[in-house]
């Protein structure tokens, strides 16, 4: 019983350190944050060329 109650509670990283290095719980969630900044960069790079397409289409429109 004690087990499955050790299983269910909240991880915490702030502990200790060796502890939670080798946690493997800790690497995916450092691989998932991760993850989740490249994916972010990503998308940030396709607003912002979406973004300076449609400006420039806009200004081209104007002016021609």
């Amino acid at each position: 019983m004690k087990s499955a109650f050790e299983k269910n509670k909240n991880l915490d990283f702030t502990k200790n350190e060796k502890i939670s290095k080798s946690n493997i719980d800790y690497f995916n969630l450092k691989e998932d944050r991760a993850n989740e900044e490249k994916q972010e960069k990503f998308q940030n790079f396709i607003f912002v060329s979406v973004a300076a397409v449609s400006v420039i289409a806009f200004v081209a429109i104007i002016y021609s």
